[in-house]
């Protein structure tokens, strides 16, 4: 199973997919959620990094449906699930001769409304095969397996094309959205209610590595319909499964005040 099928799995406790295939993406506008710790976001890749990061790439655990994704500089997006809670966290694990030293997570809990911590994760891991996590408050955390599907040549235009998108956001509401990716990495989204203002969401999708497809994120919401408020920023991470035709993304504002998830299919003419 790899990381797509495990964050399906997850999002069929949320409504939004169906495990084991694709959903329609969405969730009823009005369904609450917690809202993130306060928080300074990682550094977004920017190019090849000097070393890559021992963790770079996709991890699932098929256990707790936990999908974590690290860029080769380092930063890390995903989606935690452990026992009642679904949280969309963001950080950056310190690795290095098969342990990870304590590591700094916020954490944004998507069932439980105002819910949200700060955790500290440790463990150790094997290079592209193996990570555990626990964390300090509640022991074991992760049992994830390296999801090779992520390590190909990556072309910025591979992910081009038309997409229906939804847009799952931390304070309960949800939208769907049309959506434009450019070969450039230019991504736009519009929202799809019709008779009522509209909301945009634009930005872009950087490749931060040629070898591991998983994209550095950064959008901007704009417009009087939006689920969040104008000028809204995210950062985050995100991870294209050509064998579905889905990109998700997993994003945060600088001050950690905002989570969001996007989980889009890719419109086939």
């Amino acid at each position: 199973m790899n990381t797509i099928q495990h964050l399906l799995c997850t999002l069929a406790l949320l409504g939004l997919a169906a495990c084991g295939g694709r959903g329609d993406g969405g969730l009823d506008a009005g369904d609450a959620l917690g809202n993130p710790p306060g928080a300074s976001a990682p550094s977004p890749s920017s190019g090849e990094p000097a070393s890559e990061h021992p963790l770079t790439g996709a991890w699932g655990d098929s256990a707790s449906r936990t999908v974590l994704l690290v860029a080769p500089a380092g930063a890390v997006y995903g989606l935690l699930s452990s026992g009642d809670t679904i949280e969309i966290v963001r950080g950056t694990l310190l690795a290095a001769n098969g342990l990870v030293n304590p590591s700094a997570f916020d954490a944004v809990d998507m069932l439980t409304p105002g819910a949200w911590r700060r955790l500290s994760v440790s463990g150790s891991f094997q290079p592209k095969s193996q990570l555990l996590l626990a964390s300090d408050t509640q022991g074991p955390l992760v049992n994830a397996a390296y999801d090779p599907t992520v390590v190909r040549p990556t072309e910025q235009g591979e992910n081009a094309g038309p997409y229906e998108a939804s847009v799952f956001s931390s304070n309960g509401l949800a939208g769907s959205y049309s959506a434009t990716l450019d070969s450039d990495g230019r991504i736009g989204l519009l929202s799809q209610s019709e008779g009522k203002q509209h909301c945009a969401i634009d930005g872009h999708l950087d490749a931060t590595s040629a070898t591991i497809a998983i994209m550095d994120v950064a959008l901007v919401f704009s417009g009087e319909a939006c689920q969040l408020p104008a000028g809204t920023a995210i950062k985050g991470l995100a991870q294209y499964d050509p064998g579905n035709n889905l990109l998700w993304v997993f994003g945060m504002s600088e001050d950690g005040r905002t989570a969001i998830l996007i989980n889009a299919e890719r419109v086939r003419g």
